[in-house]
């Protein structure tokens, strides 16, 4: 695999390596926070057009707007749970560009801590997400856009990757970072993310190549790199959040 499509794939494997049940990333493939980030496959004028794909968020005192609110209401019940701990694992990630960034700042949505008060699972991180609006959640586009490409490259295990990464971007509304609508909308722009890679002959390549990887660590029984059963008890307490 090429070094750009090492630390994305691999990261990603590492991210939802209970679903996959396998543990094919290499020791330092997976960016740091700080670390200089990896070159994409896209190029920013190449990305989804989140605007032109997007409604606008809900209006305050909308029928969508309420769902948002019962949505995170059900999600605070999970503070300082197992499920949090999940959730701010999967806040810590590092990438190059989000296809969701032009509708983020035509809208700048506040964030539900920025209302509520509360602490989010990644407090040091507040001041940076204040300043990034909060629709749709970058996040959720990124963990569905590995999700989509994982089960492209385990079909075997595609529910269970997918199921993982729905999760993922709903980790984002138990850490009090987004609404639900945030994470509706985020799954959107990753699956139009996904259609643009597949024109990109070396996406293509890498793909091809990210699955005789997997193939042979499968084959070889490499164990995962994450506490699978603790994760299983996490996702149990939220089968899913959203519509």
């Amino acid at each position: 695999m090429t070094d750009r499509s090492l630390a994305k794939t691999a990261f990603a494997a590492a991210a939802l390596c209970c679903a996959l049940a396998t543990a094919a990333v290499a020791d330092d493939a997976a960016p740091m926070p700080g670390a200089e980030r990896a070159k994409g496959y896209l190029e920013p004028s190449e990305l989804p057009d989140s605007v032109a794909l997007l409604p606008p968020p809900p209006e305050l005192g909308s029928a969508a707007e309420n769902l948002d609110q019962q949505i995170a209401r059900r999600a605070r019940e999970f503070e300082g749970q197992t499920r949090f701990k999940l959730a701010a694992l999967d806040a810590d990630l590092s990438f190059p560009f989000e296809a969701t960034g032009a509708a983020k700042n035509r809208y700048r949505h506040a964030r539900p801590f920025m209302l509520d008060g509360r602490k989010t699972c990644q407090p040091e991180a507040e001041d940076d997400l204040r300043k990034n609006g909060s629709y749709p959640s970058g996040h959720t586009s990124i963990g569905w856009t590995w999700a989509e490409v994982l089960a492209e490259i385990a079909p075997d295990r595609a529910d269970a990757v997918l199921a993982r990464g729905r999760a993922f971007g709903e980790s984002r509304i138990v850490c009090d970072a987004h609404w639900g609508s945030d994470v509706m909308e985020g799954r959107i722009v990753g699956a139009a993310t996904v259609v643009k890679l597949h024109a990109n002959a070396d996406f293509r390549a890498d793909l091809a190549k990210a699955k005789t990887e997997l193939d042979a660590a499968r084959a070889a029984g490499e164990p995962p790199q994450r506490d699978c059963a603790e994760e299983a008890l996490a996702l149990k307490q939220t089968p899913w959040l959203t519509p």
